[in-house]
């Protein structure tokens, strides 16, 4: 190759790694300022402070002073609406106030988004989802002298005249309602007055939030006695369980032997609490089996929700129903739901059959100072164990022996009992007649 060759191939070399370089530094300069850029963290708003909301808050929510706080806001951005620090606005005077619009977290809270107390709309936006405002007139008497507040919990107690069969009219008392939160008392849906403090007042009305069916029961019961409240203890109000178990409307047992612990839960007289479980008492199929077995007229004993909970669900010894009611004549009837799907291992029922026709000594048992336990006079050799499936029925007799075996499944157990009796039975215990009431109705009169 001659030297001219060689010098123009140097040459274009040269110029090729001269023009990389450049490249290079071109491109290395052009995204120095693009990283430049990116590193300074974001700002934060600059402006008033104004009140927004710390967490969500649906419709009918009672705001306290964890629902909010002040946060810097654009002030291009501030609106009329807007709680702005600083403004003669004390924060404190939105406690005890309800959201009528939801707000989002972080959302700013506008004045039309709650209602204060007094506003028109507070009582509708106070009421959770699905329940009802009820008012009733009290007196000093049946309504504790003024010392119930809205917020505070009470229990509605029914007194009324009941016709017996012979003598006079016997006058009764039973608690129709439990637990029911106060709105307001007369007009006034706050506790305290404008100086803080708690202001006792004889009112002669009481608004409470129930849900619609109580709204007609407590409608009812205003029509056929005098109607008076109780108030509940704080306490109670901790949980669901705890307000049911100081209510007596769950039964368990007495005693620190975890085996008694671990007993079944009853709820007691589901017929007055839920639509679903009164219709239920009323059912034609049901009751044309019935009245097969006792006659035509037909009364609501009453009726009891029973759970077993998975491995925990402990047994029901064998015994006879009116070792407990204590009713004569003893021509009680129970019918006995499944709910889930039952057998031996979870807590199905066992009967002796031909037990209904006399009775049987009964020992307290060792498990539970409430349980009666018959086993040492039943031949559980004869038991039969009735496998159901959910939806399932049993009816029994009130002196047929019979049992429950502890729940060892993983799946709980629900059952309904339903028990029936002739209007007219009389309970030995107190040598009176059981009357007629919401809880005891007559379901079925063919005279």
């Amino acid at each position: 190759m001659d030297a001219k060759k060689i010098a123009l191939l140097v040459g274009a070399l040269i110029i090729a790694g001269v023009t990389a370089f450049m490249a290079k530094n071109m491109f290395a300069g052009a995204g120095a300022p693009q990283a430049a850029a990116a590193a300074p963290a974001p700002q934060q708003p600059v402006g008033p402070k104004i009140l927004v909301a710390t967490r969500a808050l649906p419709v009918g929510t009672i705001i306290g002073p964890d629902s909010f706080r002040f946060q810097p806001w654009p002030k291009e951005l501030i609106q009329n609406a807007y709680y702005v620090e600083g403004q003669n606005f004390d924060m404190n005077s939105l406690n005890g106030t309800v959201v009528r619009t939801a707000v989002t977290a972080g959302q700013p809270i506008t004045q039309g988004a709650i209602v204060k107390p007094g506003d028109r709309g507070f009582l509708a936006a106070a009421l959770g989802p699905g329940m009802r405002a009820v008012t009733v007139p009290v007196s000093q008497q049946s309504g504790v002298a003024g010392f119930i507040f809205p917020g505070d919990r009470v229990d509605m107690m029914l007194t009324q005249s009941v016709e017996g069969e012979d003598g006079p009219a016997l006058r009764t008392s039973e608690t129709i309602i439990r637990n029911a939160r106060v709105l307001a008392t007369d007009q006034r849906t706050v506790s305290d007055n404008e100086e803080g403090k708690k202001d006792v007042k004889v009112f002669s009305t009481v608004t409470l939030e129930v849900t619609p069916r109580i709204a007609e029961k407590i409608a009812v019961a205003q029509s056929i006695g005098q109607i008076s409240l109780s108030l509940r203890s704080i306490a109670d109000n901790a949980s669901e369980l705890e307000r049911a178990i100081a209510s007596g409307d769950v039964k368990v047992p007495d005693g620190t032997d975890p085996k008694a612990e671990k007993q079944m839960l009853q709820i007691m007289q589901m017929c007055e609490i839920s639509i679903q479980f009164r219709k239920l008492v009323y059912h034609e199929r049901i009751l044309d089996v019935i009245e097969d077995l006792i006659g035509p007229n037909i009364q609501l004993f009453h009726d009891q929700a029973l759970y077993k909970p998975a491995y925990h669900g402990g047994p029901v010894h064998w015994h006879q129903d009116n070792a407990y009611w204590q009713c004569a004549p003893a021509n009680l009837v129970s019918a006995w739901l499944t709910l889930d799907d039952v057998n031996r291992d979870n807590g199905a029922m066992q009967f002796i059959p031909g037990t209904h026709l006399q009775v049987v000594g009964h020992d307290r048992a060792t498990t539970s100072n409430t349980l009666l336990d018959s086993g040492s006079h039943a031949d559980a050799s004869r038991a039969v164990v009735v496998d159901l499936p959910a939806g399932g029925i049993t009816i029994h007799h009130c002196q047929t022996l019979h049992m429950t075996a502890p729940n060892t499944t993983a799946n709980q157990r629900r059952a309904l009992a339903i028990h029936f009796m002739n209007p007219g039975t009389k309970s030995l215990r107190t040598n009176q007649y059981l009357p007629v009431s919401f809880g005891r109705p007559v379901l079925r009169m063919r005279v």
